[in-house]
This record gives structure tokens, sequence and C-alpha cells, in this order.
């Protein structure tokens, strides 16, 4: 009986112990350092030429008399957080969207989802979503619930949305729109994510669920999430990458993350990457763009 107390004793200490140097190892790890990688040049539809809807609202705030005190000079106006320079892709059939928005003072917001249709003036096509939200100050999400119908593989769409500032005038909206594509599931990329999670955990504890690609349910640690950030960037999955990290906006890592992103979108965002470079409109929306993206770096940042 001594013994098998004392042989108790031992597998419950070394047990605990496995699980502190599992703590501590975590703690020691190192966030992954996301490098966002824009797609291949685009063709056809997908060129920045054929996005005909604006980027970004003509005015920064509704009110901005009470948020003068609260705002930087020249700062950020409603922005998608998005390319606009390419149309940034998701493998995701419900992914999750990201703007910033600077107005202090809550408000109603709605989104919008069409169908991409070129030969429309705005881009916009069947409308498949719409949602009622109330806006926030910062960096805010939303994700296509799975209740919602599944987007379509290989197709792309234009998302919308709007601030209303006045709902008896509609005019004082603050309006932007992006364009989203969905892309097949690239087995390869499904493997690293399989595998992102490998050698987090000791022996003898049970692993990780793994998520399906797409999944937004989100992993069972940040580091799971920090990891799967960096691989969706590196494969050019900016929604993907954006949506494991800006979903949490408590946690310091994460928030990091963000801001890098962020950064290396606004580094991409450059008229001479555009394939309508010559394109004299264009090159001032894709400047605009780059220009709201640093100043949210510069906003946020710690």
């Amino acid at each position: 009986m001594p013994n098998t107390l004392y042989n108790l004793y031992r597998f419950k200490h070394s047990y605990s112990l496995a699980i502190c140097l599992w703590c501590l190892s975590l703690g020691m790890t190192h966030p992954a350092q996301a490098e966002y990688k824009k797609p291949p040049t685009p063709t056809g539809n997908d060129a920045p030429d054929a996005q005909t809807t604006s980027i970004a609202a003509t005015r920064g705030v509704c009110n901005p008399a009470a948020d003068r005190s609260e705002q930087k000079a020249n700062s950020a106006t409603l922005t998608a957080l998005a390319p606009y320079s390419h149309v940034g892709q998701s493998s995701s059939t419900h992914p999750t969207f990201t703007w910033y928005l600077p107005d202090q003072e809550s408000y109603p917001m709605e989104f919008w989802l069409y169908e991409f249709d070129p030969t429309s003036y705005d881009g916009k096509g069947k409308q498949v979503y719409q949602a009622k939200l109330s806006s926030s100050a910062g960096i805010m999400t939303h994700a296509l619930s799975k209740e919602q119908a599944s987007l379509s593989p290989g197709k792309t769409y234009v998302w919308q949305v709007a601030v209303i500032c006045n709902p008896n005038s509609p005019s004082q909206s603050l309006v932007v729109n992006n364009r989203v594509k969905i892309v097949p599931v690239d087995p390869t990329i499904t493997t690293q994510l399989n595998n992102s999670s490998d050698g987090d955990y000791p022996k003898g504890l049970a692993y990780p669920k793994v998520y399906p690609l797409g999944s937004r349910r989100a992993p069972r640690t940040l580091t799971d999430r920090l990891k799967r950030s960096d691989i969706y960037a590196q494969a050019g999955l900016w929604y993907d990458a954006l949506a494991e990290v800006a979903t949490m906006p408590n946690d310091p890592q994460a928030q990091n993350l963000t801001l890098k992103l962020i950064s290396q979108l606004a580094a991409t965002e450059q008229a001479k990457n555009s394939p309508s470079a010559e394109n004299t409109k264009e090159i001032k929306l894709i400047e605009t763009h780059q220009q709201n993206l640093q100043r949210i770096i510069e906003t946020l940042q710690p």
C-alpha cells in the first residue's frame, strides 16, 4: 500500500511538472511573425481597375466637433482593413470582414454583401446578405454566421459598410466598400494548419481539436491562432490571416500581430503593384488607402 501511494504521488508530481513546463514553454514562445504575401498579379475581373466601388469615406467621422479633442490631425476615416491594389482572398465560405472606425460615439451601422458584377457601374450584383450593427471605435469585425448561405469558391463578392450618422439624411452616412474572392481549399495549407499545433502539448495530455481550413472557431491556444495567422498570411489569404488575430482585441500579442499585418498591407498598397498603375483615379485611391492604413497604425500603436 505505501508503494502504491508513493507511486501515485510520483505520478501526480510528474504530471503537474509536465503541465508547468508546458505552460512555461508557451510563455516563452515568441508569437508568429506574419508576413503577408499578396496573391499573384490579378487579371480580368480581379484587377483593381474593375473595382469601381470607393474604398474610403469622404468625411472622417460622423460628428467632427465631438471627436475633435480625441482625434489626431489628419486621422484615418472609416477604412476597410483589406487590400485595394488587389482583391483580398479568403478560403472560408463564411469569412470575417474587418474595418476601422474613429468615431467614439456609437451609431447604427449596416453591412451588405453582393455578388460582384463587372458590368454594373458600382460592381454590385445580386445582394446575398445584410445585417444591422452598432458601431464602436477602433477595429470592428463581422463574420458571416454558419446559418447564412455559404459563399461560393471561385466567386468574388463586394462588401459594404455604412455608418448611419443621421437616419433622416442618408447622404451624411459614411460608406466604404471592398471586395473578397473566395478561393478553393489548398491541401498544402490544410496540412500546415493541421501540423501547426505539433509539439505544444506534453505527452499524456489531450491534443487540441484540429479545426478545418476556413473555420472561424477559435483554436485552443493563442499560440495556435498566431501560427495559423502566419500560415494564412504567407499563403496570401488576407481575410483569414487578419481574422485569426483581429477577433482577439484584448490580447496584447494578437494586437501586435494585427498591427504588423496592417503595416504589411500598407506596404503592398502601392500604385506600382497595381495592374492599372497608369489610371490616375486608381493611383489616387490606392494612395489614399495606404495613407489611411498608416494613420490607423499610428493611432493604435501603444
